[in-house]
C-alpha cells in the first residue's frame, strides 16, 4: 500500500514545449583523465576528487566517502591507465563518476588536492505541497453498434486529460516561483540594477528623498518594490513599496519600525518583477511514488491554466496551482523517468508565510491616496485564469498545445466597515477602479503583489444579528492599468 507522505511532485522548466530538457553534467580534467558526473545537473558539482601519494605504482586504490573520491597513487609514476583502472574497480565510484583517457595513457599523474567538479546544471526541482491531483485521465465513449445477444460493445478512448495541480502553503522557494511564471506566461524581470543614491527617509511624510539622479528616470512606477541598503540603522535597510514618484521623491509603504535617517553609502534595487505576459512557460512534471519500485507519472508541456492565493488573519498562507499538458507517460522502468540519470534538487526547508505577522503593511487608495493601511482587510482571495483552450488534432489522443485567452485576475476582499472604506460604496456603484497592494514577509525572504485598478461590487452592509461587526464582502476583477500597468505583477527578493 503506497503512501502520500511518500509521492514527490518533481518538475523541470521546458525550452521547447512537450520536451523534457537534458541536463548538463558536470566534469573535471586531473592531468589526462576526464571525469564526468553519472548524473546530470548542478549536484554533480558536489562531487570531488583526489590524488594522493601513498601506494607504490600497480597498487592504485579508490575510495569514497559521500561524494569524495580518494585515489592512492605513487605520484610522478602511477600512470593514466593504472588510475583509471583503480577508478574503474570501485563500484562506489562508478556511482557517481564514469572516466575517459583524453590525454596520453602511459603519462605518470602527480597529486591532485580534492577538486569539484564543474558545469552541471539543469536539475530536476522538487516542489512542496499539501495536497496533488495530477492525472492522465483518458476519455472514453461508448459503442452504441446493435448486438443480437444485447450485450455492450464496450468503451474506446477517444480523448486523453492531461491535467492537475497542486495545492501550497506560500513560501518563499524556487518551486512556487516557477510555477508563477507559468500562471503569468513571462518570466521574472530581474534586468534592475543597484542605483547608488544618497537617501533620506522620513517616517513622519513615508517618503524617501534623493539629493540627486531621478526615480523617474530609474524606471520607477507606483506598485514597484525596493530594497533599500546603506542605511546607518538596520531598521531601514527592508523592503518598501513605491506609493508615489517624483524625480527625487518617493512616497512609500513599508514596515513601522523603519525610523527617520540617513546613511553613509545608501543604496536602492528594485525587486526582481513578475507581470502578465503573452510568453508561454512550460514544466515537465514527474510524480513519483517512492514507496514503489520505480514508478513514476509524468506530464509534459504542462501549462498553469490558473492559480488561488488565499490570506486570512490568523492562518497559513494557503494557494494552489492547475495545470494542463499535452503528453501522458505511465514509467514503471527507471529508464522511462523523466529524470533518469539526473539529480533532483531536495525541497525548500522555508518556514510557510501567514495572514497575520507575516504583513507588514496593506496600501490601498480608497480614500483618494495611494497610502498605507488605509482601511482594515479580514480575508483576501486573489485567483488568476488563462483561460486556455486545447488544440485537438486528428491522431493525437491528448491537446497538441493551448490557446491563451485573457489573464482574468479576480479577488474577493472581506473588509470591516469603517470611514476609511465608505467611498466604496460609491465605487461600486460608478465602477472607479481602487489600487492595492501588499507584502508578505518573514525571516526567509518575502513577496510583494500589486494590483493597480480593482473594480469591486458587494451588498450594502447590513446588520446581521446581535454583536456582530458589520463588514463589506466584495468581490470583483482587476483591469489594466491606466498607464497599460500589468493586471497583476508580483514582486521578490
Amino acid at each position: 500500500m503506497s503512501s502520500s507522505n511518500l509521492v514527490r511532485v518533481a518538475y523541470k522548466k521546458e525550452v521547447t514545449y512537450g520536451v523534457t530538457p537534458a541536463a548538463v553534467k558536470s566534469s573535471l580534467v586531473i592531468d589526462d583523465i576526464t571525469y564526468t558526473a553519472v548524473k546530470g545537473g548542478v549536484l554533480g558539482d558536489a562531487i570531488t576528487i583526489e590524488y594522493v601519494d601513498t601506494v607504490t605504482a600497480g597498487s592504485e586504490l579508490a575510495t569514497v566517502s559521500g561524494n569524495a573520491i580518494l585515489v592512492d597513487i605513487e605520484s610522478g609514476v602511477s600512470t593514466a591507465t593504472q588510475v583509471d583502472a583503480a577508478i574503474g574497480a570501485s563500484a562506489a565510484a562508478l556511482l557517481l563518476v564514469s572516466r575517459a583517457i583524453t590525454g596520453t595513457a602511459g603519462d605518470p599523474q602527480v597529486t591532485t588536492a580534492a577538486t569539484n567538479l564543474a558545469g552541471g546544471s539543469g536539475d530536476f526541482s522538487t516542489a512542496r505541497f499539501t495536497s496533488e491531483k495530477y492525472s492522465g485521465t483518458p476519455e472514453t465513449t461508448e459503442s452504441v453498434q446493435i448486438r443480437t445477444d444485447r450485450m455492450s460493445s464496450g468503451q474506446v478512448v477517444t480523448g486523453l486529460t492531461v491535467s492537475g495541480g497542486h495545492s501550497i502553503e506560500l513560501a518563499k522557494e524556487l518551486a512556487i516561483e516557477d510555477f508563477l511564471e507559468s500562471a503569468m506566461y513571462n518570466q521574472w524581470d530581474e534586468s534592475f540594477t543597484l542605483k547608488t543614491r544618497a537617501l533620506t527617509v522620513d517616517i513622519s511624510g513615508k517618503t524617501i528623498t534623493a539629493v540627486a539622479g531621478s526615480f523617474v528616470t530609474d524606471g520607477l512606477v507606483v506598485g514597484d518594490i525596493i530594497i533599500l541598503s546603506g542605511f546607518t540603522n538596520p531598521l531601514n535597510n527592508v523592503p518598501v513599496m513605491v506609493t508615489a514618484v517624483t524625480a527625487l521623491v518617493l512616497d512609500y509603504a513599508g514596515p513601522t519600525t523603519m525610523v527617520t535617517g540617513t546613511g553613509g553609502s545608501t543604496a536602492y534595487i528594485r525587486a526582481d518583477k513578475l507581470t502578465v505576459g503573452i510568453t508561454k512557460q512550460s514544466l515537465t512534471i514527474e510524480k513519483t511514488f517512492l514507496d514503489l519500485s520505480n514508478k513514476a507519472l509524468i506530464y509534459k508541456g504542462s501549462i498553469v491554466s490558473g492559480m488561488e492565493l488565499n490570506v486570512e488573519y490568523g492562518s497559513l498562507i494557503s494557494g494552489s496551482f492547475d495545470t494542463s499538458g499535452n503528453d501522458y507517460i505511465n514509467a514503471d522502468a527507471a529508464s522511462e523517468f523523466a529524470s533518469y540519470l539526473e539529480y533532483i534538487l531536495p525541497p525548500a526547508t522555508t518556514n510557510s508565510l501567514n495572514g497575520s505577522v507575516d504583513m507588514p503593511f496593506i496600501t490601498t487608495d480608497v480614500t483618494g491616496s495611494f497610502v498605507q493601511d488605509s482601511f482594515c482587510i479580514q480575508s483576501l482571495k486573489l485567483a488568476l485564469a488563462n483561460n486556455l483552450t486545447p488544440q485537438t488534432c486528428i491522431g493525437r489522443s491528448s491537446p497538441e498545445d493551448y490557446t491563451p485567452g485573457t489573464a482574468a485576475v479576480t479577488v474577493e476582499i472581506s473588509s470591516y466597515l469603517k470611514d476609511a472604506n465608505w467611498d466604496l460604496l460609491t465605487r461600486k456603484l460608478t465602477q472607479d477602479s481602487f489600487a492595492l497592494g501588499f507584502m508578505v514577509l518573514n525571516s526567509d525572504g518575502w513577496y510583494g503583489f500589486y494590483m493597480p485598478a480593482l473594480q469591486v461590487s458587494f451588498e450594502d452592509p447590513a446588520s446581521g444579528g446581535q454583536n456582530q461587526d458589520i463588514s463589506l464582502d466584495m468581490s470583483g476583477t482587476a483591469k489594466v492599468g491606466a498607464n497599460g500597468e500589468s493586471s497583476l505583477s508580483i514582486y521578490r527578493l
